[in-house]
């Protein structure tokens, strides 16, 4: 995709999610001056509220399959016969501005023995917003065997705000994703009302797989307001490690 201004909003989502086959996903590239991915900003008063409605905006890669045999699609995973075995596409952008806000995610998926595709940023600046009950961001996440995919952020300035994060997670026994930040400045800053999440960067396994590794390279950072960046383990996988070269 290549154009002035690229605006997803109100549940939409631009996806390159694979459904059937071994061969690998293809790669989802966009080229805009201005990229706005803009969720419901609504506070929800809990997760089953949130999960009762389609708020999720954004762009999405991933691995699904189709169990025609059943007639619907199920999400592919290790003991699942129709599981993918081709790798996920990546996502790439170069924009000069991208803005995520509310119930929106740029967000790299697998649930099976696949890898997850990779997420590669290249922005003059980057404004992420939370300030709802689900987390705004920039994601990777893997629940099997598959390797999450990596997250790259090549940018002048990233902010990010009200309890929204950049965040690889493990839930199996893949290993996380490793998140590499290259900023003139990075600002991270506050919480999501009432302090339910901290805006920050991270790196978690909650099973058997390794967190990913955060490395940030930056000029200048801050870290304000209840905001955080970390990694952390709640199963059997190993922290993860943390990187950081600043100036300032």
């Amino acid at each position: 995709i290549e154009t002035g201004q690229l605006q997803i909003v109100g549940s939409a989502f631009i996806s390159n999610t694979s459904i059937s086959g071994a061969g690998d996903g293809g790669d989802l590239t966009i080229m805009a001056n201005e990229t706005e991915i803009i969720g419901d900003t609504r506070p929800f008063d809990n997760f089953e509220d949130y999960f009762e409605n389609d708020y999720e905006t954004g762009l999405f890669t991933g691995v699904l399959s189709s169990n025609t045999d059943q007639g619907e699609d199920v999400l592919a995973d290790a003991e699942n016969p129709y599981s993918l075995e081709g790798n996920a596409g990546s996502i790439n952008l170069d924009v000069d501005t991208l803005r995520i806000v509310g119930t929106a995610d740029i967000l790299s998926m697998t649930l099976g023995r696949a890898h997850g595709g990779s997420i590669s940023i290249h922005a003059q600046e980057i404004d992420i917003t939370g300030d709802t009950l689900v987390n705004s961001g920039i994601s990777s996440v893997n629940f099997e065997e598959g390797r999450a995919g990596a997250i790259t952020l090549d940018v002048d300035t990233l902010r990010v705000t009200g309890g929204a994060r950049v965040s690889g997670r493990t839930f199996g026994p893949g290993d996380g994703a490793p998140i590499t930040i290259h900023a003139n400045e990075l600002e991270l800053t506050g919480t999501t009302p009432p302090d339910l999440h901290s805006s920050g960067i991270y790196a978690s396994s909650f099973a058997e797989g390794n967190a990913g590794a955060i490395s940030l390279a930056v000029n200048t950072l801050r870290v304000t307001e209840g905001a955080q960046s970390g990694g952390g383990t709640v199963g059997q996988g190993l922290w993860s490690s943390i990187t950081i070269q600043a100036n300032d």
